[in-house]
């Protein structure tokens, strides 16, 4: 892969910059290999060119965890855990900083990933994927901003309804989030009945437990869309120690 033209990626965490740096950063933390390290730097020195050129994903089209600014924050953030250099941590707020300011308040005080015809809560390409990666950042450093935004996420975490069941753009997504987040306005009473909630959609297949995919027009078993990504929110909620990679579980407060 390294031999490939990677550095010409996209930005985002999505088949991009964020998450070459991540796998790259992770593989020299295991194995050892220095080089591997200087290449996780390298994208994240590309990304940070982009970010203050206005290139990159600070002037995207899209926001959130999989495809805004939110996923090259993420690599910042887990760069500067590895070297303490306080310049990353800026990265990171910075990048979070365009993230949100993607996103809208609506009349309850919900904040929302705003694409204009529509807004979104998801984990994907929605406010809580942002709101996962704020709560990495605010166990580093104190931001006002941020603390104020992730109340509103939690908020969007809470809603009733949700159309899907899936874990980038479902309620598993919502799950995931209320189990793991340290904001003081999530309580285990929302957690509870976001899993209660999760029995909307079950339906038996083969003697077994399923649940239907993005547009629910078909059952999907894999983690984005499908009941993988259900079992690890399950799991998560728990208490086992499941996670999404990069994201492991935070110490609550």
């Amino acid at each position: 892969m390294l031999d490939e033209k990677w550095q010409r990626l996209v930005p985002g965490l999505y088949g991009g910059l964020a998450g070459i740096g991540l796998v790259l950063a992770e593989l020299s933390r295991t194995t050892g290999e220095t080089s591997l390290r200087q290449r996780a730097l390298e994208a994240a020195q590309l990304l940070a060119d982009q970010q203050q050129s206005g290139s990159g994903t600070s002037t995207g089209k899209r926001a959130g965890l999989l495809h805004g600014a939110t996923g090259p924050a993420l690599l910042f953030l887990r760069l500067y855990e590895d070297t303490g250099a306080p310049q990353l941590l800026d990265l990171a707020a910075d990048a979070l900083r365009a993230d949100l300011a993607r996103c809208v308040r609506n009349s309850a005080g919900t904040l929302l990933v705003d694409e204009g015809a529509r807004t979104m809560p998801y984990l994907g390409a929605g406010s809580v994927g942002i709101g996962m990666v704020l709560d990495d950042f605010l166990g580093h450093r104190e931001d006002e901003e941020f603390e104020a935004a992730r109340g509103g996420i939690v908020r969007a975490a809470r809603s009733r309804y949700y159309a899907q069941p899936g874990l980038f753009n479902g309620r598993a997504g919502m799950v995931l989030h209320l189990a793991r987040t340290t904001a003081r306005e999530a309580h285990p009473a929302h957690l509870a009945a976001q899993l209660e909630g999760l029995g909307w959609y079950a339906l038996p297949y083969e003697g077994h437990l399923a649940f239907p995919g993005d547009q629910m027009m078909r059952l999907s078993m894999d983690l984005g869309t499908g009941g993988a990504g259900v079992l690890l929110a399950l799991a998560a909620a728990r208490g086992t120690g499941a996670h999404l990679p990069f994201l492991p579980p935070l110490k609550r407060p």
